[in-house]
């Protein structure tokens, strides 16, 4: 598949559609807003959760810096509930995915899909970024 010619909308639906189990995926600024979601089940509601997943994300980085330079920045985190698995992933430093799984779920897969879209997003969010400061120099 080329993640190239999709919309961040496509992109989030076809990591939802190639993972068994997946419920919902969503691009988000580490401020807590929405940049985009797919979501196939009905009363699931992602944006609250998105500024709680910021939050946690900026709490976790922050106790990684604590433990040392050892451990390194800050690239997953997975929450287990009763019901399902959420497995966040960090775009640069200002921007995280998050994919919603159905207990069970396909993890493994999850985590490879999540890693291809970051890099997509990387390239789409970031390169973007350089090329425009490269262009205004």
């Amino acid at each position: 598949m080329n993640f190239k010619k999709l919309s961040d909308l496509e992109l989030l639906e076809h990591v939802v559609s190639e993972v068994k189990g997946a419920v919902a995926a969503g691009l988000i600024s580490m401020d807590g807003l929405s940049m985009g979601v797919y979501n196939t089940m009905p009363g699931f509601d992602t944006k609250a959760a998105d500024a709680e997943f910021a939050t946690i994300l900026r709490a976790t980085r922050k106790a990684l810096r604590n433990l040392g330079p050892n451990m390194g920045g800050l690239e997953e985190v997975i929450v287990g509930a009763e019901n399902g698995i959420i497995i966040v992933r960090m775009i640069g430093d200002d921007y995280y995915t998050g994919i919603a799984l159905k207990k069970n779920g396909n993890i493994a897969m999850a985590r490879l899909m999540q890693k291809k879209l970051v890099l997509e997003m990387h390239l789409r969010y970031y390169d973007k970024e350089m090329d425009s400061m490269d262009e205004s120099a």
